[in-house]
């Protein structure tokens, strides 16, 4: 499964929270993106901090919260409202967002409790792991007039997101479950490599035998023998044209241009 065909688990999670407020006749919350982003904020100051038991052993301090996450996510800092609540909890593993819901945030009673505070109007969501794992969820709860408060500037748009995911935000996790040089499983044209190693592949044959061709054109340019002949000049320029639109391809599965085809992992 890859994280990124996922979506944006912050979202679905957010879902879930309000589906199960409704059940018990509890209104809907606001997904903030502001509470969001600095949930996302939160659990990742907190990486290297999951028990086996999978609580985190990490609990910002209020200045956190004003000073560094609000000010990294953007928040307008006039606009900072009331955190009413907040639910953590991590995984060795990625599970999806029901499986968080049930096994690693909302795991007793008084977490319970506190999802369905009637005070709460807002809830915001932050996600984020590695390959290795763990991976860290947060849930902020606020009390705060709806859509006034944690306002992003310009709308979050200056929000350069480089890891995890929070909700509220239509960009998609990165970088989750696997964050290693070669880039995340792509699809080409619809075909679906199996294997995230792949793609690095391709680009190295590509570049191999890419240096080789060149290298054999120039033996025979020098030699002036075997590119006598048109058809062997025409074979070798089909070649290296076709070589050449492989390593286009190749480049632009390495810097992202070719997005994955959405479907079922």
């Amino acid at each position: 499964m890859k994280l990124e065909d996922e979506g944006n688990p912050a979202n679905d999670l957010v879902d879930i929270i309000n589906k199960n407020r409704t059940a018990q006749k509890l209104p809907k919350l606001n997904d903030n993106p502001g509470l969001g982003c600095m949930a996302l904020q939160y659990v990742e100051e907190c990486k290297g901090n999951c028990s086996k038991n999978n609580t985190i052993n990490c609990r910002p301090s209020e200045d956190d919260f004003t000073e560094i996450f609000a000010p990294n996510c953007g928040v307008e800092l006039p606009t900072f409202g009331t955190i009413s609540g907040h639910i953590v909890g991590c995984q060795s593993k990625y599970i999806v967002p029901s499986e968080a819901f049930s096994q690693v945030l909302i795991r007793d009673k008084k977490a319970l409790s506190l999802l369905r505070n009637k005070t709460h109007t807002e809830v915001g969501v932050g996600m984020i792991g590695n390959h290795k794992g763990p991976f860290l969820w947060c849930v902020l709860f606020s009390s705060g007039q709806t859509n006034t408060t944690f306002v992003l500037e310009d709308r979050g748009e200056g929000i350069k997101q480089k890891k995890g995911c929070f909700s509220g935000s239509s960009t998609p996790c990165s970088g989750g479950q696997k964050n290693n040089a070669c880039p995340r499983p792509k699809v080409i044209y619809k075909l679906e490599y199996a294997d995230p190693r792949v793609s690095c592949s391709v680009a190295a044959l590509v570049s191999i035998y890419y240096t080789t061709s060149s290298a054999i054109l120039l033996g025979c340019l020098d030699a002036a023998e075997c590119c006598v002949a048109p058809f062997f000049r025409l074979a070798f320029l089909a070649w290296l044209a076709f070589l050449a639109w492989l390593a286009f391809l190749a480049w632009l599965v390495e810097v992202g241009s070719i997005q994955p085809y959405p479907g079922e992992s």
